[in-house]
This record gives structure tokens, sequence and C-alpha cells, in this order.
């Protein structure tokens, strides 16, 4: 494991937006109850979103033929996945980076 000495400014960035998204829902009840179905259909929700604050002419079909295809391949090739806290990992410094991406443009 490496050893991390402090985190880069883009993850400081992200972290202090994710906390005020956090601080901004307090009142739903939090996460900590809540089962892994309930959080990754919560998940699926929020790409949706995601993919629709870029404005752009998305056509839903496609993105399910694209997810789909993106499934089958991984089982396919029996393509080796980390733990869930790995792959989550993953899929936060994605989103961090498209973040980052959407601040520079300002």
């Amino acid at each position: 494991m490496t050893t991390i000495k402090s985190p880069r400014k883009e993850v400081v960035e992200f972290a202090e937006s994710m906390e005020e998204r956090l601080l901004a829902n307090d009142d739903k009840g939090g996460w900590k109850n809540a089962g892994t179905q309930y959080l990754t259909r919560k998940f699926l929700e929020e790409v949706a979103e995601l993919l629709l604050s870029y404005d752009q002419d998305f056509d839903d079909y496609e993105l399910v033929v694209i997810f789909t295809q993106m499934i089958r391949r991984l089982r396919k090739t029996e393509t080796r996945l980390g733990s869930p806290k790995h792959e989550a990992a993953d899929v936060a410094n994605i989103a961090m980076m498209l973040s980052d991406h959407e601040r520079n443009k300002r």
C-alpha cells in the first residue's frame, strides 16, 4: 500500500464538495443503516443525473446498451475486480476527475 503524505488539491476540493452535499442532505437520515441494494440504486440514479447534467443529447437506449455491453465484457473476460472498497474508490476518482474538468472550465 502506498503511503499518502497529503491529498492532492483536486481531491481535497472534491472531498469538500462531497461534504457540502452530505450536509445539505443530513435531514434524510444518512446512509449507515441503508442496505447495499438501496445504495446501489441511488448510485445509479446519481450517475443518470450526472449524465443529464452535462446537457448533452444522450440517447437512453444507447446508454443502456453501452452499460450492458460493459458488464457482459467484464464477465466474459473474467476481469479481476477489486474489492467493493477498491472499485468504489475507482468510481469516486473518475467522479473527482469529471468535477475537476468542470471546475477548470470556469
